[in-house]
């Protein structure tokens, strides 16, 4: 049996950032268990040449950066190419959550509904995550986070509270490969100190971090110039590029920064502070190098002022050098499991860095933690407590035992064959209007399933509408889809993607045509709602842009009837204070919205969720359309209605549904008159109003106008 085919989508496996080191590490350990592909990618293409490529890895890697294709260095058309050709049993994604939103969701949700494969997501989560992030994750079979700290919720707690929304998150540290990175022996460790001009009596700090603002090395500099005034043969090494010239916003000048500390600079150790020649910052040095680097420092120091987790500093405690990081942000669950004294540090405010509180480094306790370093780091005290702390580093980051804890619980599972669940699992995003049109199909799927339960998947907000209707709920969650025996998903498969056969078919019957089902009404059940008039008319305004009414107030003024508005408590108000109405907007569940409809004389509002409701009590109704056309969305009713088509405005670059994406100044759903909308609701309900039409008297002059002109171009509206 061949294995399972896995396309990775990720850092460059050959390059040297952080998640390039993280994906070498998984994917060499989890190519013994998959066929792998890999599109690697690199942002910053800073070495076209790619001298450092390891040609040793077990599995190919399709690079995606700027030599290769200037529109797609980040490789997302890469993927969605490769995605289908390969069809893989599994995809493999790593990176900040954050550079995937705007895409990534309903291209990973589409693919899910159209192939049956399982999803790794490593993601960084440590800085707070907005509702994409939570359905990325929710989407996600096996969602990863490399630390268990994070900012989360608006600055709350990270892993703990992310939980709370996706159970299924998994906690799985950051990695370090001993084949790579280890202690060389003392003689060794001796000459390659003099192969690189470090002489004996040169105490070498390094700093192995990328030069940007939130790894703060000017922290570093200025601690170390007062450090040098106390230990003469102090030198700092920076393993890093002087100046970053692929960051955003304007790049820190290193070596101007060292030269204003009154500090000397040049490329070899005789200088005080020094830099590694023609370095860059995606590819790095190679691991050998790296390896030599740490191995020949004297002390590591990070001053970081957040991370997630912070990789580097344990790749030196691999190699048993002493390790000198703060305990804040990521940092913490590494100072917790090796059992290293944090140098202190304090939280403050820096927009320049982070839209939420960091943490600056106590110059006066790193500056005296480093001198401490350097006197005792002969004692044989200092050199156990740091044995003690590279065991425990290893025991809890090391790559083989973090996979075989970690990573193989989640290979048996992907490999184990799965009974699917026997259920009907009915799939539906949203809106409210489709949720609850999607209730015909009900009665013919149980006839088609009998003794099946009924399971709706769609966003925890709209699973009121069909409640007491299915025998389950599931949080919107596509990955799960596949775990079902019978799935019906008509809006994924086909009016999501345009395919609804006929341009003119109505969408009240669309889903039971699609999954060739017997016709039946949409339905709720509504949940009561206490005082209540006796009588009223019911007005909903607003729902998305191109589907809004503002002047209900004018056309409805003089109503017998009592007026009761439903809706979001942002929608737009009925009149501007001075009109008199019952204000729900905000207060009902959409089964309580449902119960006030049901008992209403008459509905008045806009093609949404509440028209439908109507339509399923045969109320009375006058609704107002844009931009999408009557023929099509209406409600099915048997109730006295009037539809007003949307009136396109003679520019209009589209006439016809547009979803609101072109800056209207007069929506086509607005530019039906008051006059017009009036006489609709006479027509329905010829004795709403207490006078006639003409003897309204703060209607304006202008309204009356109009409301006394039959033109032919008005009439045209009307259906």
């Amino acid at each position: 049996m061949s294995n399972l085919k896995l396309l990775a989508y990720t850092d460059d496996p050959n390059g040297g950032t952080g998640y390039s080191r993280q994906a070498k590490n998984i994917l060499k350990r989890l190519s013994t268990h998959f066929d792998i592909a890999c599109i690697g990618v690199n942002k910053m293409d800073d070495n076209p040449n790619e001298p450092f490529t390891d040609d040793r890895l077990p599995f190919k890697v399709f690079r995606a950066n700027i030599q290769n294709d200037p529109n797609d260095q980040e490789g997302r058309n890469l993927l969605q190419s490769i995605f289908p050709r390969l069809s893989p049993d599994v995809l493999f994604v790593m990176g900040d959550i954050w550079s995937f939103r705007g895409w990534f969701r309903d291209w990973i949700e589409r693919m899910q509904f159209r192939y049956n494969f399982k999803t790794i997501g490593f993601y960084s989560t440590e800085y707070p995550l907005n509702d994409e992030d939570i359905d990325i994750l929710r989407a996600t079979d096996y969602p990863i986070t490399h630390s268990k700290w994070g900012l989360g919720f608006e600055n709350g707690a990270g892993y703990d509270e992310i939980l709370k929304v996706v159970p299924r998150l998994l906690y799985i540290p950051d990695t370090v490969d001993s084949n790579v990175f280890y202690p060389t022996l003392e003689d060794q460790r001796a000459t390659d100190r003099i192969s690189v001009g470090m002489k004996p009596e040169y105490f070498i700090i390094s700093n192995v971090n990328r030069n940007t603002s939130r790894k703060d090395l000017i922290a570093t500099i200025k601690a170390f110039k007062r450090v040098k005034k106390e230990i003469k043969n102090a030198r700092l090494y920076l393993h890093t590029a002087a100046i970053d010239k692929w960051l955003h916003g304007e790049p820190i000048d290193l070596i101007k920064r060292c030269k204003m500390e009154g500090l000397e600079v040049g490329n070899n150790f005789d200088s005080e502070v020094s830099f590694p020649i023609n370095f860059t910052p995606h590819y790095g040095w190679p691991d050998n190098i790296l390896n030599r680097i740490y191995n020949c420092s004297d002390l590591i120091v990070s001053t970081s002022v957040s991370e997630g987790f912070g990789v580097t500093p344990i790749e030196a405690l691999f190699c048993q050098r002493p390790v000198l990081i703060p305990g804040h942000t990521g940092f913490s669950n590494v100072c917790e499991v090796t059992g290293i004294k944090p140098v202190r540090s304090y939280p403050t405010k820096d927009e320049r860095v982070a839209s939420h509180n960091i943490y600056r480094i106590d110059e006066d306790d790193l500056v005296n933690r480093i001198i401490d370093a350097y006197e005792n780091r002969d004692k044989p005290g200092y050199r156990a407590a740091n044995m003690e702390y590279s065991m425990n580093a290893i025991e809890s980051f090391g790559a083989d035992r973090v996979f075989k804890k970690y990573w193989m619980p989640i290979v048996n599972d992907i490999k184990q064959p799965k009974e699917k669940k026997k259920a009907i699992l009915f799939v539906q995003r949203g809106s409210a209007g489709d949720v609850l049109i999607t209730s015909s199909c009900f009665p013919g799927l149980r006839q088609r399933h009998p003794d099946t339960p009924l399971l709706y998947m769609t966003k925890p907000e709209y699973q009121n509408i069909v409640e007491g209707l299915v025998d389950g709920h599931i949080d919107w969650q596509p990955s799960v889809i596949h775990d079902y025996e019978y799935v019906y998903m008509p809006h994924e498969f086909r009016i999501l993607s345009g395919n609804w056969g006929s341009g003119d078919s109505a969408l009240t019957r669309i889903y039971s045509e699609i999954l060739s089902l017997p016709f039946n009404r949409p339905q709720v059940i509504p949940d009561p709602v206490d005082n209540l008039p006796t009588e009223y008319i019911v007005v909903h305004t607003t729902s998305h842009k191109f589907r809004t009414y503002l002047n209900f107030h004018v056309a409805l003024n003089k109503s017998r009837l009592p007026i009761i508005q439903i809706g979001a408590r942002n929608d737009s108000i009925l009149g501007n204070g001075d009109f008199e109405f019952i204000d729900m907007r905000g207060k009902l569940s959409y089964r309580q919205t449902a119960y006030v409809i049901s008992k209403a004389k008459l509905f008045v509002g806009i093609d949404s969720y509440p028209m439908h409701v109507a339509g399923a009590f045969d109320i009375p109704m006058v609704i107002t359309f844009g931009s999408g056309a009557a023929r099509v969305t209406a409600a099915l009713s048997n109730g006295a209605q009037r539809f007003l088509e949307p009136v396109y405005s003679k520019v209009c670059p589209i006439v016809g549904a547009c979803f609101g994406n072109y800056d209207c100044k007069r929506p086509c759903g607005e530019r039906h008159s008051p006059g017009i909308v009036r006489e609709a609701i006479k027509q329905v309900m010829p004795d709403l109003f207490k006078e006639t039409i003409k003897d309204v008297s703060n209607v304006s002059a202008k309204l009356k106008e109009l409301l006394n002109q039959k033109s032919r171009k008005e009439e045209s509206c009307q259906v």
